[in-house]
C-alpha cells in the first residue's frame, strides 16, 4: 500500500462583505473560529492547508487574532494557499479550484494514481 497523508483543508478566504468583518475572526469557544477549526483538523489530519483570499487579507486576520490563540499543530505542517484568480473571482469556487491545483502538485495527498 502506498504511503499517503491526510490533508485537512480550511477555507478562510471569504471577503465577508455583508458581515463587515472576516468570519474567520468570529469568537468560537473563546478563540477565533479559524484557530478552532485549524486545531480540530490538526488533531485528525497529517497536515493542514488554509485557503486564503490574499496574503494581505490573511495578515489582517492574523493581526486581529490574539497571540495566545495560536494554532497548536504539534507535528503537523501547515500550508497557506493563496487563491488563484486566473479564472476570475468566483468566491468559494475559486478556493476549491486553487486547492484542487494544490493537490495535483502534491502527490502525497492523493491516491488515485
Amino acid at each position: 500500500m502506498d504511503q499517503h497523508s491526510t490533508l485537512g483543508i480550511l477555507l478562510c478566504g471569504g471577503e465577508s462583505r455583508r458581515m463587515g468583518k472576516p468570519k474567520a475572526l468570529l469568537n468560537y469557544h473563546e478563540i477565533p473560529q479559524w484557530v478552532f477549526a485549524a486545531n480540530l483538523l490538526a488533531g485528525i489530519c497529517n497536515a493542514v492547508a488554509i485557503s486564503i483570499h490574499s496574503e494581505e487579507h490573511w495578515q489582517e486576520i492574523v493581526a486581529a487574532s490574539s497571540e495566545d490563540n495560536n494554532v497548536h499543530l504539534a507535528n503537523n505542517p501547515i500550508s497557506w494557499i493563496v487563491d488563484d484568480f486566473s479564472l476570475g473571482n468566483n468566491g468559494p469556487a475559486t478556493a476549491l479550484y486553487t486547492v484542487g491545483n494544490y493537490l495535483k502538485q502534491n502527490s502525497r495527498y492523493r491516491d488515485w494514481e
